[in-house]
């Protein structure tokens, strides 16, 4: 316990306390037993604070200026306060909750991106993953000491954005961080039309489907086709850049915006949105593999 309280001091759950490091004034929200709530219902909760941002951004209602908020689901607490500490003096706003049912209890406010343990008390963390990805497309980083591929080819495939295995560098994930979130805005202004000095990307239709970068839709004969939002970054860069071939770490690179980091998600995301559109996935038409070199989409008049 000395070592975490290095880092501030323990309050009991569910109450509020302001840490010091180096004397910096450093905010931690400590959700206990006390605070967990059942769940039902959450994934109303969670799309109706999206709306309330959404508004929030379209009437040009100024958001938080004092830094993201992040989620950060972690029941060690020496843990826990060693990462608020770096985000902290990164600028962002850290609410920390030691389970997933508090986790759950706490959203107020829909976070800009959620740091997730998997081996929780109560609920696992795959599964609060599932429930939160169910509702919302903020960014995931699970942070865990579980090492299996299985762990994590499960994790990546319910939405989360990296995986990073303890024990893990502070600095290196207050840096993937700060890729993550940099990435997520630039898409956001993007599709918000921020970006339109540069010039908008135009619709572009493959097959049967049109996808529009823009919008950040793809619709196959008119039906919208839900895709995560990795899975449509992926497939927009591919089909802007059709019969290249990518690597794994190039993809991880301009998609994701991350310079490390776990390229098995790159698999993972591949093969669900080969499930998503292509109509054999064990023998795609659009998104295939190229032997010692990675993947291409392959056009309408272009095939092996």
């Amino acid at each position: 316990m000395a070592a975490s309280r290095a880092f501030g001091r323990i309050c009991p759950p569910g109450n509020a306390l302001c840490g010091k490091i180096a004397n910096v004034p450093i905010p931690i929200q400590l959700h206990g037993a006390a605070g967990m709530a059942n769940s039902c219902g959450i994934n109303a909760s969670i799309r109706h604070i999206a709306a309330l941002r959404r508004y929030t951004r379209i009437s040009g209602m100024p958001e938080a200026v004092e830094g993201r908020l992040v989620l950060l689901v972690e029941d060690d607490l020496a843990i826990a306060e060693l990462i608020v500490a770096y985000l902290s003096r990164d600028g962002h706003r850290v609410v920390h909750a030691a389970s997933a049912e508090a986790a759950l209890a706490t959203m107020d406010e829909l976070p800009d991106l959620v740091l997730l343990d998997l081996g929780l008390p109560g609920m696992d963390g795959l599964e609060f993953l599932r429930a939160f990805r169910g509702a919302c497309l903020a960014p995931v980083i699970i942070v865990s000491a579980r090492e299996s591929d299985e762990d994590k080819l499960e994790g990546l495939g319910l939405g989360a954005d990296d995986f990073i295995t303890k024990p893990f560098s502070p600095r290196v994930l207050a840096a993937r961080v700060a890729a993550l979130l940099r990435r997520v805005e630039y898409e956001s202004r993007f599709r918000d039309g921020e970006s339109r000095d540069a010039g908008s990307p135009p619709t572009l239709a493959f097959g049967p489907f049109v996808l529009d970068p823009g919008a950040g839709i793809l619709s196959r004969d008119g039906q919208r086709i839900a895709l995560s939002r990795r899975e449509f970054g992926l497939l927009s860069y591919l089909v802007l850049h059709a019969g290249r071939s990518f690597g794994a770490a190039e993809l991880h690179r301009e998609v994701w915006g991350l310079e490390h980091g776990d390229l098995s998600t790159i698999a993972v995301h591949v093969q669900r949105l080969r499930r998503k559109i292509e109509d054999d996935a064990s023998s795609p038409r659009w998104v295939q593999t190229v032997p010692g070199a990675g993947y291409r989409f392959v056009g309408e008049d272009r095939r092996p």
